[in-house]
């Protein structure tokens, strides 16, 4: 398969991926799954290195900014994979902050913490610096694209 997907990288640009499927032994939907495979980075067999569980998987709150996890995906554009890191106020159930890359950083959940919505969480700009309990709440995400930088 290495080989079947090499072929149809090296011509893709100039023929298209379905057009070179047609005369290859390749479905495109089994080269945008090896693609994909390629691009993400397996899961880790074991915690180790994995940021510890803050939460203990209980994803509740009583009040807005009690609470903020993360989530980080990413998504097979035609120009290539876009990975896009969320910050979600538990209480709200609302995305108080995000950010999109072509690139997986590990500061990208940092940076969509930068662009939080202050306007509707965070009230007048005297409060732009996040409370402690909120800071001690931040739940990283235990997905395969995240580990020690």
């Amino acid at each position: 398969m290495e080989v079947m997907v090499a072929c149809v990288d090296a011509q893709r640009e100039t023929y298209g991926v379905e057009s070179i499927c047609a005369h290859v032994p390749i479905a495109p939907s089994t080269y945008w799954r090896l693609k994909a495979q390629q691009a993400a980075p397996t899961r880790r067999g074991d915690d180790s290195g994995r940021a510890p569980d803050l939460v203990t998987r209980n994803f509740t709150a009583t009040r807005p900014n009690q609470l903020w996890v993360s989530d980080f995906t990413y998504v097979h554009t035609t120009d290539g994979f876009v990975y896009t890191a969320l910050v979600i106020d538990v209480f709200a159930r609302r995305i108080v902050g995000w950010r999109v890359s072509h690139a997986m950083r590990t500061d990208l959940v940092l940076d969509a913490l930068d662009q939080r919505d202050v306007d509707a969480f965070m009230g007048d700009l005297a409060d732009l610096l996040l409370p402690e309990s909120v800071l001690a709440g931040l739940h990283p995400p235990q997905g395969s694209a995240h580990g020690p930088a």
